[in-house]
């Protein structure tokens, strides 16, 4: 069964998206298994706050890099010690390659994927750095967040 993770601020949103139409009637058939993952329960302050000044300055706010990194790292070893292969890790961002046919054909190939979800101007770039094996955009234009 092809695997995927989303880590968002919005899982019930996504999680609703993804049970209906085409996506919904593939996992009641066991095809596919897709899991939102909220990224506030992450944080260490008790507003769930999760969005900070850039690292190193610049305008606008980001996701901060300890509620965004626990929670990949907490999936990542969820997976690992139900005996799957560590994900492929994807950042939703402008910066991306873009996605085409051919960029999905690839990624189908993937035994599983982690779909990271940025919002506000973006995520903080140690979390990248530290976690993605690559960045996708789905083109220039901007949206609410990732998890479009």
């Amino acid at each position: 069964m092809y695997r995927i993770d989303i880590l968002t601020l919005f899982d019930q949103t996504v999680g609703d998206l993804m049970n209906e139409s085409i996506l919904g009637r593939a996992q009641e058939r066991d095809i596919i298994r897709i899991e939102a993952h909220q990224i506030r329960d992450y944080t260490l302050n008790k507003q769930k706050q999760v969005d900070d000044y850039p690292y190193g300055g610049g305008p606008g706010m980001v996701v901060q890099a300890q509620p965004l990194y626990d929670c990949c790292v907490d999936v990542i070893r969820q997976m690992e010690e139900a005996g799957h292969a560590r994900p492929h890790v994807v950042f939703m961002t402008a910066a991306g390659t873009p996605l085409t046919e051919e960029k999905c054909k690839q990624l189908a190939q993937k035994d599983s994927l982690l779909l990271v979800c940025g919002h506000y101007e973006g995520i903080d770039e140690r979390v990248i750095e530290a976690l993605a094996d690559e960045e996708i955009s789905i083109g220039d234009y901007v949206l609410t967040g990732g998890e479009l």
